[in-house]
């Protein structure tokens, strides 16, 4: 908040669910952004150790995991 205060996950959800609905993006969630961020990162060539620390996986292979149809996406070029 601007005051400084800690904002409620409940609250943040609530600001961005209404800022996307009047976007007409009405079917959001803050998992698919997280992971449409990650996937932008990734194909805009951002070593995926520094997109595993952003997202606070425990370990790399986490991020690879989760992320590897990215990187299969790049091996068949297209």
């Amino acid at each position: 908040m601007p005051d400084g205060r800690k904002v409620k996950p409940r609250t943040a959800y609530n600001r961005y669910t209404n800022i996307f609905k009047k976007a007409g993006l009405s079917q959001f969630n803050l998992k698919s952004l997280r992971n449409t961020h990650a996937t932008f990162l990734l194909q805009a060539g951002v070593h995926s150790k520094i997109v595993q620390k952003r997202l606070g996986h425990s370990s790399i292979k986490v991020t690879l995991d989760i992320y590897s149809h990215v990187f299969q996406f790049f091996k068949k070029g297209l």
